[in-house]
């Protein structure tokens, strides 16, 4: 699967940029953070690879921090993205301005992430307004 080449403008709270600050381009630099160091931006198929090594090193610390917090729930990497989608979602109410700001070229993979979260509200009669539970 192949992501859109549109560029998205997203505005970022202050602990967004001071994180980003940490990583700030050195000249000639090909990536924001360390994540892909050595690996040439052409090459797919080392990208790849890497973000899954990494998908999983993220999902290990999950799964411990998850289980300190008491959540008997799985939690991984993917779910937050999910997450992320139900909460622009329900701040910003349209459907394909989220999809744009995700860069997704249809509707199909936003619906199916927020497909997985339950609206509380409409399930108990209340409101049509989005609640969501996520754990």
């Amino acid at each position: 699967m192949k992501k859109t080449a549109d560029t998205v403008g997203v505005p970022l709270i202050p602990e967004a940029r001071q994180i980003l600050g940490h990583y700030e381009e050195e000249e000639g630099e090909d990536w924001v953070f360390p994540i892909s160091e050595c690996i040439d931006p052409g090459d797919e198929e080392a990208l790849h690879r890497r973000k899954c090594q990494r998908n999983s090193a993220a999902n290990r610390h999950l799964k411990e921090l998850s289980g300190q917090a008491g959540v008997e729930k799985r939690v991984t990497f993917h779910l937050s993205r999910n997450a992320v989608t139900w909460k622009l979602y329900q701040n910003v109410g349209y459907i394909y301005k989220v999809s744009k700001s995700l860069s997704h070229s249809n509707v199909e993979q936003i619906e199916n992430y927020i497909d997985g979260f339950i609206d509380e509200r409409r399930m108990n009669g209340k409101s049509t307004h989005h609640s969501a539970t996520i754990f």
